[in-house]
């Protein structure tokens, strides 16, 4: 560049940050025109150190130059990349601790493209600066942050220079003239090379090698970090025997020895400080540094003995102790002052901590944590230690009543017995009471009754209640009602924010169990207790952070109690649809709120036909609102309203309310002009309720509309097969009710969209559309799709070839069971018709045999699937006795039966769709039930069809049957004695 270049550049920088948008494109442009030129990235480079520019300028050329160190290295001469790299390693010292940062981060990456060549000589001066006695604090503090960036950003060849000077680094650690902080930080630095250059090692010699040198050099430095007193050296000490644990495992065995007893003493001795200080400190308690404080040793530690738990060579170490480590944790998993009234101040935090969900790490949920890993692998030490430690606490809590602080002794025991309550529920439900845990709930039943005890100690004791509340029902039933009513008086509005939140969750639980054993009661109580009033409430919570989480406790409180003690809600009608809208209008632009509501309102609807009618006369206006206006509305907004009108039209008596049939038209319109694929999809599940269940005078009315529909769902230019998935269902309800209305005309449509499908389900759900027709006029069917011609592999076909080259080629893969079972036994009845046009088909085998084989496939494919569900049933029930499942022997060696994946993919789609089929929701059964009946289903098991199928013709001589080739009559040979077998194995007959 020429000699006024700098000065060029420092112009188009100062124009990157004009407020001009005009002036700031044409500096961007320019510079990019510049970055290519020879000596452009050294001038900025300069510039950027240049400590007589200001900070902004300087760190603007910093981030450039990162950036095209990374994007343009390559780019680059080697001169100009030694003068960059030069420039750079003489300003690592910069004064500027911002503009510093930015250099570091500049040499690491430039380092990273030279995989660090060059940068050598550079650390080796740094690590003999870290030596120095008479070095600088601030320097020597400077080096650290140095290495530290370039262990981040500059690619694991920095971990192995490290490692090559660890005896310069071990020299520092141990030197007692340098101060703590620069040892320790030489112990991090060094453990976490260690522990990146075990990560690349490849093999389990060069592991071992490492972990042999790690223990000989700093198993003392490490130790004596531990013994050291100092809370950030002590932290070091643990942090990096967590990451070799990671790394090397069980050969770090003496090092986690040489640790334990003197950070647990440490930590032990600093209970009283941290309680004093922290727990019961309303000034906030001991501020963590940059570089860690007592929190973050406690949440390492309990890291570490999760660490230390999980590998099974390291448990002996623990193994025996687990009380006496949570004995010296339980001072630390205390309610601090500081997060009682962060929580109060914003409640989603507390929830977040309670749930475990996104929360910062804190002592307690890392504490959680750690005995989690202890239960799962010594359960029974870990259970009794647990409750042993949470009596402990609970009796010194009850005992220190003169101490206002004491009651956090037994939150904590609390809170300890509710890690367990897993275990807890299993005793119950093997109706195995344990004397400690019916003493700790007595404790806890006690304390949510008392209005006087302290907000965060009741909310504890319900929610241990809520946590075992399967052990409560089992071993306390006639206690559960009481629980209940507490619950109900800690919702109400006068209670602190977080009690009323898990109070809501413990009602929901103890509703529940109590609603059937003393339904009556419950009425009563819901009615007298301001449960909707406390609710009411709570939904209008405004506190920040809280409006999704209310909400969603809200609609669960709703339900619970529409579902479980439906009486009350029809009592209360017109608030219960009043809050309920009020949560739909809220819930605008959260879709998983709106689920929420939607089986809130399945619920309601299905509870008294009194309250169906008053939510049907609240809802269907927003319904038509939203309808006739979907452009002003979110995506999920209009789909969820369609799924609102949907579950009215199951519900309603037929004929259909004005209001509601006004609804039906607006849907109709918009699935004429919508193209949004989920809509679309919804709006076919709903318009299934239309066509079965209106009468035919209102179905007459719609039927323009709705055959229009199914013209549009059919014209694959129109709709893609995402939008037209559900076509299937809807337009066998249309050719059932409507039949006399679809012409020939409408079966080409039918068949054009089938050839253009790409989505299997689509193609599936098509194919059983013309098996249904097969099943009901086979000859009619088969003249029909033989009178016209469609193009097919660029070829004209007739109809019924291009059909039944996607009928053999399909049916075979489909998994679903209906699905299968409609289309073969629908190939059955082609074959029986011995339709002549089916002789005609062009075809590579005659269509006959073809539709044998597809035949002969099926049944080999109901024998592997049946041996393999046995397999899988026994599988279980050997493992549900304790034993291994399976063995080398037992594996079948028959090529035949191996599965493929596209297969396995069908398999898993059929038994996903058996269980949509087989499963009913509490209250849809009766509904369910009257959906699926299906005369093509009812009574029929496919093998055994497609087995008489086969002993038929082969009475009958058919002619088709006889034709087949000899491969075929063998495979056929060896799949009918299988499918006889598995037949009377069920208890069919064969």
């Amino acid at each position: 560049m020429s000699c006024d270049s700098a000065a060029t550049l420092l112009s188009l920088l100062d124009g990157l940050t004009s407020s001009n948008a005009d002036l700031r494109r044409s500096a961007e442009g320019t510079l990019a025109e510049r970055e290519t030129l020879p000596g452009f990235q050294t001038t900025l480079c300069r510039l950027a150190v240049d400590p007589s520019q200001s900070v902004p300028m300087r760190q603007l050329s910093l981030t450039i130059v990162k950036r095209n160190v990374r994007s343009r290295w390559t780019e680059l001469t080697v001169d100009e990349q030694n003068e960059v790299r030069s420039v750079l390693a003489e300003d690592l010292f910069e004064p500027n601790s911002t503009v510093r940062k930015l250099v570091h981060a500049c040499a690491a990456q430039c380092a990273a493209q030279t995989s660090l060549q060059g940068w050598e000589p550079v650390l080796d001066r740094v690590v003999q600066t870290m030596q120095d006695p008479t070095a600088q604090g601030e320097r020597r503090s400077i080096c650290f942050d140095m290495l530290q960036v370039f262990q981040d950003e500059a690619g694991p060849e920095v971990a192995g220079h490290l490692l090559h000077l660890e005896g310069s680094l071990r020299a520092l650690a141990m030197d007692t003239n340098i101060p703590l902080v620069a040892r320790w930080k030489a112990l991090d630095l060094f453990s976490t090379s260690a522990a990146i250059v075990a990560e690349q090692a490849t093999s389990k010699a060069q592991r071992n090698e490492l972990a042999v040198g790690m223990l000989k050099g700093w198993l003392p430095v490490v130790e004596g970090m531990a013994r050291s007193g100092d809370v950030l050296a002590v932290l070091a000490a643990v942090r990096a025997v967590s990451k070799l644990l990671q790394r090397l495992g069980s050969a770090m065995k003496p090092m986690l020895e040489a640790v334990m007893e003197p950070v647990c003493e440490f930590i032990r001795g600093g209970q009283v400080q941290y309680v004093n200080l922290v727990v019961n400190s309303e000034e906030g308690g001991i501020d963590e540094e940059e570089d860690g404080g007592p929190t973050t040793l406690l949440v390492q530690f309990c890291e570490l003995l999760s660490s230390v738990v999980s590998k099974a060579k390291l448990r002996p170490i623990v193994k025996g102790k687990t009380a006496a480590i949570l004995e010296l944790l339980a001072p630390y998993c205390q309610v601090t002052e500081s997060q009682m009234a962060e929580w109060s101040d914003d409640p989603a935090t507390f929830l977040a901590n309670e749930d475990d969900d996104f929360a910062a790490l804190t002592v307690r949920l890392s504490a959680e944590g750690m005995a989690a890993e202890m239960i799962e692998s010594f359960s029974s030490e870990a259970f009794k230690a647990i409750i042993d430690v949470a009596t402990g606490l609970v009796t010194a809590g009850a005992a220190s009543t003169a101490n206002p602080y004491s009651w956090k002794k037994t939150e904590v025991g609390l809170l300890m017995t509710g890690w367990a309550c897993e275990a807890i529920n299993h005793h119950g439900e093997q109706k195995k009471p344990i004397g400690q845990v019916d003493n700790l709930v007595k404790v806890a039943a006690g304390i949510v009754g008392q209005e006087d005890s302290p907000p965060f100690l009741r909310l504890r004791g319900l929610a241990l209640l809520a946590k075992i509340c399967e052990y409560m029902k089992a071993s306390f039933t006639a206690d559960c009602y009481t629980i209940l009513q507490h619950s109900l008086e800690a919702m109400q509005a006068k209670n602190h924010i977080c009690l009323r939140l898990i109070a809501t969750r413990a009602f929901c639980k103890y509703l529940k169990i109590c609603a059937p054993q003393r339904p009556e009661e419950c009425n009563a109580l819901l009615l007298s207790g301001g449960g909707f009033q406390s609710i009411g409430s709570l939904m209008n919570w405004s506190g920040e952070g809280l409006a999704d989480e209310s909400m969603h406790l809200c609609i669960e409180a709703l339900t619970s109690i529409t579902r479980y003690s439906p009486k009350s809600i029809v009592a209360v009608g017109d608030d219960f649809l009043g809050l309920t809208m009020s949560l739909w209008d809220r819930a605008a632009m959260d879709p998983l709120v709106h689920l929420q509501v939607l089986d809130l309102l399945s619920c309601a609807c299905g509870v008294d036909r009194s309250l169906l009618g008053k939510v049907s006369s609240t809802v269907t206006p927003k319904i038509r609102q939203c309808l006739s206006n979907p452009d002003e509305y979110e995506s999920h907004t209009v789909g969820s309203s369609i799924e609102l009108l949907s579950i009215l039209l199951k519900r309603s008596s037929v004929p259909y309310p004005e209001d509601m049939w006004l609804c039906v038209q607006q849907l109709l319109s918009l699935c004429l002009h919508t193209t949004d694929a989920p809509l679309i999809q919804n709006a076919c599940d709903t318009l299934l309720y239309v066509v079965r269940r209106a009468p035919m005078g209102q179905l007459e009315q719609a039927k323009t509309r709705v055959l229009s529909t199914l013209e549009r769902l059919l014209d694959a230019n129109e709709l893609d097969d995402s939008a037209a998935m559900f076509a299937g269902p809807l337009i066998t309800c249309v050719v059932e009710r409507m039949g006399s209305a679809l012409g020939p005309q409408f079966m080409q449509a039918m068949l054009q969209r089938l050839l253009a499908a790409r989505a299997q389900h689509l193609v599936q759900s098509l194919l059983v559309v013309f098996a249904r027709l097969a099943h009901a006029n086979p000859v009619g069917v088969v003249d029909t799709m033989a009178g016209f011609s469609v193009p097919l592999e660029g070829k004209a076909a007739t109809g019924l070839e291009a059909l039944m080259a996607m009928w053999c080629v399909t049916a075979p893969k489909v998994a679903a069971r209906d699905s299968r079972t409609i289309l073969f036994t629908a190939l059955i009845k082609l074959i029986d018709s011995r339709a002549p046009a089916l002789l005609g088909v062009r075809t590579r085998t005659p269509l006959p045999v073809r539709l044998i084989e597809v035949l002969t496939a099926g049944l080999e494919y109901e024998v592997k699937r049946d041996r393999q569900r046995s397999h899988v049933r026994g599988a279980t029930l050997l493992n549900d006795n304790g034993h291994m499942g399976g063995s080398e022997d037992d594996d079948e060696e028959d090529d035949e039966e191996e599965i493929s994946e596209e297969d396995a993919y069908n398999e898993i789609l059929g038994q996903l769709e058996d269980y949509a089929g087989d499963s009913d929701s509490e209250d849809d059964m009766d509904e369910e039930d009257e959906e699926i009946r299906d005369p093509l289903l009812e009574g029929v098991v496919l093998k055994m069809a497609i087995l008489e199928a086969f002993r038929r013709w082969e009475a009958e001589s058919h002619p088709w049957f006889a034709e087949c080739p000899a491969e075929v009559k063998e495979r056929l040979s060896k799949a009918i004695p299988k499918a006889v077998q598995q037949l009377k194995e069920s208890g069919g007959q064969a």
